[in-house]
């Protein structure tokens, strides 16, 4: 029984030690944490969402308002092209966000967003029929709120500091 309870020990302390070694360098990666609205006349989704991106990944977990699961968007990056993954349950219509998603980039949105800048020099973030701007920052030039549209749908994004 003492050594039952001597080998839990170890294997504990074993197990505590190395979850508290991190597994990856989080120089290299950048993270962002927020609050999210997607809506259009008819539809509405609002949640949270953490954008991340590490060398030639970059993801986009959403936590929708009412839904029990997390989704996960993982953009990897080969060569000039982008691949996506999703973990969408087949249930969902999310084909706006989808496309609003492929036609964004994940990877180019975070490059954009630390972009540090002022609300009178701030470039609007354009591609195709989509639209993003920065509305408001906080005290420590970080990038507070942002507002774009797509097609039929409007989205606000309200980042962490």
């Amino acid at each position: 029984m003492i050594f039952k309870n001597l080998f839990l020990i170890f294997l504990l302390s074993i197990i505590s030690s190395c979850s508290s070694i991190p597994l990856n360098s989080t120089d290299n990666q950048k993270r962002i944490l927020g609050k999210f609205s997607f809506f259009s006349s008819t539809d509405y989704l609002s949640g949270k969402l953490m954008l991340s991106k590490d060398e030639n990944i970059s993801q986009l977990k959403l936590s929708i308002s009412g839904v029990p699961r997390s989704f996960l968007i993982t953009e990897y990056k080969n060569a000039d092209s982008f691949n996506y993954k999703y973990n969408f349950n087949e249930s969902l219509d999310v084909s706006p966000v989808k496309s609003l998603i492929e036609n964004i980039s994940i990877s180019k949105l975070i490059f954009w967003l630390l972009i540090k800048c002022d609300l009178e020099d701030c470039k609007p973030f354009l591609n195709g029929n989509i639209s993003i701007k920065k509305k408001e920052f906080f005290k420590n030039g970080k990038i507070k709120k942002v507002v774009g549209k797509s097609d039929n749908y409007q989205f606000a994004l309200i980042l962490k500091s």
